[in-house]
């Protein structure tokens, strides 16, 4: 899987390809059901990647719940931290195809994904902020499968951002690009 560097054009060609083999394993795992695209009313069917599917907690805004928003991240210099660690639900597959940022500066320079037991390569994104949209796509997209593990780790310097001290935790906002393949109780499925 090469999943070794971004680009700013989306690959449509392998994330169809990525959307297609999902669909197949889905309709073997799920059968009888029938993949019935974004809207299913009895089967399952695909969305864009929302909150909800990667996290679980409620220690972010809003009080209630953070599942309707990304959760920031905590970037602290010379380490990786957790950002999202989750099993992913089993009604639901994920295609994660890139990532995107609301920083105006870059502390976040590199990810290192954990998804169905493996570990990916880590991803340098710093070029990431140098493009006009703050958004990049990796050159191949990656599935994580119903109840597996979804890790992943984020790695920065805080010490140019918001004229942080070396070392000082800071929160970042970042998010996931991608779609949810899922039956349609899960699709359906409200944030709070």
């Amino acid at each position: 899987m090469g999943l070794l560097r971004l680009t700013d054009k989306r690959p449509d060609a392998d994330i169809d390809e990525a959307v297609q083999a999902t669909i197949a394993h889905a309709k073997n795992l799920w059968a009888p059901l029938q993949f019935e695209g974004e809207f299913p009313v009895n089967g399952f069917g695909i969305s864009n990647i929302r909150p909800i599917h990667v996290q679980s907690t409620t220690l972010e805004i809003p009080a209630i719940s953070n599942r309707c928003v990304w959760a920031t991240c905590q970037v602290v210099s010379s380490t990786f931290t957790d950002w999202i660690n989750v099993t992913v639900d089993e009604d639901s597959y994920l295609i994660i195809t890139g990532i995107f940022s609301l920083e105006a500066t870059g502390a976040v320079t590199e990810i290192a994904a954990t998804a169905n037991g493996v570990d990916l390569p880590p991803i340098n994104i710093e070029e990431l902020y140098g493009w006009d949209l703050a958004s990049a796509y990796f050159t191949k997209p990656f599935v994580v499968k119903p109840k597996s593990q979804l890790k992943i780790q984020l790695y920065g310097s805080t010490a140019s951002v918001y004229g942080a001290a070396l070392n000082q935790a800071t929160k970042i906002k970042i998010g996931l690009l991608g779609y949810c393949v899922g039956k349609r109780a899960y699709l359906i499925k409200r944030t709070l």
